[in-house]
């Protein structure tokens, strides 16, 4: 089942559903949002698997009772959005995320303008990665303050409002790098037609100041979405190298609509290339991968063991039947809930079995039995970030780079509702299935899959268009 419809890249057009001026006035009554906030905790709290994974329900309680207190005057949809965003935080969940309306999303794609810059946070630094606008700020400049504000006093003010798996930085980072950052300057300090910017170029030791003009949504979001496009058309490869080395990238680990090489298919042939070619050395590249199905996490797990392997535990949802259904896009979950769920679990919730993953799995007969190296960061997320998991707990191979974006024993995720809440239109997606890995966790509560060699993308990477992780292993190898 299609279970992270990478959500990276759903937030970056989700979080961009922002702003008209009609909108930015049009003031809710104080009822009105008590109403549609005591709607998203009450959904929250009938169907979130792992509410309590993070928080304490005393804590949530305290927190959600502190949240309301805050309802004590007209708002408008973006400020009533800032005002109960930081309680979704709480969960410490990637698939739960607090939306702004849809008839905000059409509005946003005529009417805001943006930061110009996408930045990359590398040793505690904010780099510029692309530039938007007609200054010619540099890329690889360091971004010192915006509008007179240190950037080491804005990003924190920004993490807090992320929600990702646990307490995953890497994450974060990771998508403010994607094109959140100028988003998240919106929710914060409002629509800025001009960013006065301090910035130091590389090589430099004199700070310099300038003034940037914002830059479109529609010009911004073309130009990253014909990326994203150009990525996902051919989103698998298979390199050969010298030394009996080869490279599998994988972008996704599912097919796509128009795919013409289906994942499947792709898998099979390649592991057959690579048993035909005596590789000795594989690199699994799974970096910036967040779209994925389980069954198909499970079926490449099952060229890279020669043993039999449980991909779950269990899989366990809260309830057999939910009530707020009727205010989602998908009126069809309780009878798909209905026809999967299997019996009451101690603590209450239900086992649910949706693709039999917990059931024991065969290696493949071509499965790669060699030195296995496997490249994650923080855009690894969901079913990628899975299947190293399961490498590094089995022991299959080398994990490199930098802490995968998803907790390293379990996700939540399967159904996916789009809450509406009634007055404000704000949604709200509830993930409802509780994924159980079957690894052992050992003191990582909370932390995704730790690399065994930690090694983090460098400035030179952006400047000369390098790739320092991958250097490091092909040097490991020779």
């Amino acid at each position: 089942m299609l279970k992270n419809v990478f959500f990276t890249y759903i937030l970056f057009f989700v979080f961009s559903n922002i702003f008209a001026q009609n909108l930015t006035n049009k003031k809710y009554k104080i009822q009105e949002l008590q109403e549609d906030f005591e709607m998203m905790v009450s959904a929250l709290q009938e169907a979130h698997p792992a509410l309590y994974e993070y928080i304490s329900q005393e804590d949530w309680n305290e927190n959600v009772e502190e949240t309301k207190n805050l309802l004590d005057k007209t708002m408008t949809e973006i400020e009533f959005y800032n005002t109960i965003k930081p309680l979704i935080f709480k969960i410490k969940d990637g698939h739960t995320a607090l939306l702004l309306s849809e008839e905000s999303d059409e509005l946003l794609k005529t009417s805001i303008r943006l930061f110009p810059l996408d930045l990359e946070f590398l040793d505690k630094k904010a780099l510029v990665t692309k530039n938007y606008s007609e200054n010619p700020i540099p890329i690889g400049a360091e971004i010192l303050e915006i509008q007179q504000q240190k950037i080491n006093e804005i990003l924190p003010k920004m993490v807090q409002r992320e929600a990702v798996d646990g307490n995953i930085r890497t994450a974060t980072y990771w998508r403010l790098s994607q094109g959140l950052f100028g988003f998240e300057w919106f929710y914060l300090f409002g629509e800025t037609r001009e960013f006065e910017v301090k910035y130091l170029p590389k090589g430099e030791n004199n700070p310099q100041r300038t003034v940037l003009k914002a830059v479109s949504f529609r010009k911004k979001t073309e130009l990253q979405t014909d990326s994203l496009t150009r990525r996902l058309e051919n989103p698998f490869h298979l390199k050969f190298l010298e030394n009996q080395t080869a490279i599998l990238t994988l972008d996704i680990i599912s097919d796509l609509p128009d795919e013409k090489t289906p994942f499947v298919h792709f898998i099979k042939e390649s592991f057959e290339k690579i048993k035909i070619n005596k590789t000795k050395n594989l690199i699994l590249d799974l970096r910036n991968n967040g779209i994925g199905d389980d069954v198909y996490g499970a079926f490449l797990y099952s060229f890279l063991t020669d043993s039999a392997f449980k991909y779950y535990d269990k899989q366990a949802i809260k309830q057999r039947k939910y009530s707020f259904i009727k205010d989602t896009d998908d009126q069809s979950i309780n009878r798909l809930v209905s026809n999967h769920h299997k019996k009451e679990l101690d603590d209450g919730s239900f086992e649910i079995s949706l693709d039999g993953l917990e059931k024991t799995q065969k290696p493949s007969k071509n499965a790669f039995l060699g030195n296995l190296y496997v490249l994650i960061n923080g855009g690894t997320f969901g079913t990628a970030s899975e299947v190293a998991s399961l490498i590094q707990f089995h022991k299959k191979g080398k994990i490199v780079g930098e802490e995968s974006g998803s907790t390293f024993h379990a996700t939540s995720s399967g159904f996916i509702p789009y809450l509406k809440l009634r007055h404000s239109k704000l949604q709200l997606t509830i993930p409802l299935v509780r994924y159980h890995l079957a690894v052992s966790q050992e003191n990582l509560e909370g932390k995704g899959v730790l690399p065994d060699w930690e090694i983090s993308k460098k400035i030179e990477d952006i400047l000369q268009n390098k790739d320092s992780v991958l250097e490091y292993i092909l040097e490991k190898i020779k």
